[in-house]
């Protein structure tokens, strides 16, 4: 079958890429493998590193076959911006405009958000006869309007009331609606005003460690070592995005209170990038056994996981996230988990034994808890197994993607 996938704001597999794979990535490989036609649509400006994976429009085929279509949008340098917006509706233009010459496919699995794109990838599929799925990964524009002041969200709400409309045409109009937690399936389908069909299903974020080589474990050794971490030490590790529903300042606190017991054993590895980098940064200068470490490769990553002693997923006390990737990223690693959401997260850990709860803003709190974990080697070896298991049962990327192919395989069949 031929199959459309439309997801922005994805490392991608481009020749000599060195990022993991993530949702779209993994199912496309699937696809793929199973001898399907498989096109990505996505966008030329790289989300995490906010800069372009190319110029223009070109297509890329990737080693696997699958074959990548740029859409050409305007950069943006902060993840909730009216730059980005731009992008979104550059981008969706482009889209509807270069999907009307292409060969029409048997299946359209759009990523929301966009709103945009979701919006003309119904639209398409609506006007050509084809089944479109909408794949909730974030709750636009509802999270747009959180992050305004109290005072100014009903104007926030107005100001935006035609991209609520979109979302609402959107979900309703769709065919099926996939979502990575059950809050989030909840959420689309109370925007399309729509019940629950056999059709919308939960799959969450499966996720693949990444191997990794000794030339990346030497390469972690010294990115370690030039941030004052010991390499072979005890690992507290945080891997993100620094954008506005992380919490970095709590976890400094906690750093910063360890570092001044003398007898305190956990080294703070911080990795990732994003808007708050800079201002994170001025926040944790001088505080021992702390590094910032960038956004690594794949092989050095995985590494980094399986070193680690406790992970943390560190999310703002309104964060909207439910079961994100960097708690499956955790469990795939065997890692026990820290966790600041108090849902879907919370209990997924708690219910498996993996990780623990620990609340948002008290960072002396957190780091009680860290030494506590770290003094009780017999627990935290528990927690080990546990994430292991809770992990191969629930996350693995080839069950969750080699069912939602089979999903979309389905739902390609019926239009035939």
């Amino acid at each position: 079958m031929r199959v459309w996938l439309i997801t922005v704001g994805e490392p991608l597999p481009l020749p000599a890429a060195r990022d993991r794979l993530l949702r779209t990535g993994l199912l496309a490989d699937i696809l793929r493998h199973r001898g399907h036609d498989v096109l990505w649509w996505t966008s030329t400006a790289d989300h995490y590193r906010k800069t372009r994976f190319v110029e223009g429009t070109p297509r890329v085929v990737a080693e696997s076959g699958v074959k990548v279509q740029f859409l050409d949008g305007p950069l943006y340098q902060r993840n909730i911006s009216l730059a980005r917006m731009r992008n979104h509706a550059v981008v969706s233009r482009q889209f509807a405009r270069m999907a009307r010459v292409e060969p029409p496919p048997d299946v359209i699995l759009c990523s929301f958000p966009t709103i945009e794109l979701s919006r003309e990838a119904v639209a398409f599929g609506t006007a050509a006869g084809v089944p479109v799925v909408l794949d909730v990964r974030d709750l636009w524009p509802d999270i747009i309007v959180d992050v305004a002041p109290r005072w100014l969200r009903g104007t926030a709400r107005l100001a935006l009331r035609s991209a609520f409309a979109d979302t609402a045409a959107a979900f309703s109009r769709c065919d099926a609606v996939f979502a990575v937690s059950e809050a989030y399936l909840r959420w689309g389908l109370q925007k399309g005003r729509r019940s629950a069909s056999e059709h919308d299903k939960v799959y969450p974020l499966g996720y693949q460690l990444s191997p990794w080589s000794l030339a990346d474990e030497s390469a972690l050794d010294e990115r370690l070592r030039s941030g004052g971490i010991d390499p072979r030490g005890t690992l507290v590790s945080f891997v993100g995005t620094f954008g506005r529903t992380y919490d970095l300042d709590t976890v400094i606190l906690a750093a910063r209170t360890l570092a001044e017991r003398s007898a305190s054993e956990a080294q703070f590895v911080i990795c990732g990038a994003g808007e708050r980098e800079q201002e994170w940064r001025r926040a944790a200068a001088g505080v021992r056994g702390l590094a910032f470490c960038g956004w690594l490769p794949a092989g050095e990553l995985a590494r980094l996981l399986t070193r680690s002693s406790i992970g943390l997923a560190a999310y703002a006390v309104d964060a909207p996230q439910g079961i994100p990737n960097k708690v499956i990223e955790f469990l795939a690693a065997g890692v026990p988990v820290l966790c600041s959401l108090p849902g879907e997260s919370r209990q997924l850990l708690e219910s498996e034994g993996c990780g623990e709860y620990y609340r948002a803003g008290d960072g002396a709190a957190l780091a009680d808890q860290i030494e506590a974990l770290l003094r009780n080697t017999e627990a935290r070896s528990a927690m080990a197994a546990a994430a292991r298991s809770a992990f191969e049962r629930r996350f693995s990327a080839s069950t969750v993607y080699g069912e939602m192919a089979d999903h979309l395989e389905r739902l390609a069949a019926r239009r035939t």
